[in-house]
């Protein structure tokens, strides 16, 4: 098991960055966006059954066994 672990994600933050880390933790990843807008750009982070839409900015907490958002 993976010691816990955060990602921080704004809108400043190299999108890729954050493919990579969630791709580190067995996750298949991808990215939908609009032109514009507060939810224009999400990540789509997928394991087995288990889909996460994460919108930015976000934090996302990896606990050892899955990633989940941070309030």
């Amino acid at each position: 098991m993976d010691a816990p672990d955060e990602h921080h994600i704004r809108y400043s933050t190299n999108i890729v960055d954050t493919l990579r880390w969630a791709q580190g933790h067995g996750y298949r990843t991808a990215i939908t966006g609009e032109w514009w807008g507060p939810d224009a750009v999400a990540l789509l982070l997928q394991r087995d059954t288990e889909l996460i839409i994460v919108n930015v900015p976000a934090t996302l907490h990896w606990d050892g066994e899955s990633i989940t958002i941070k309030p």
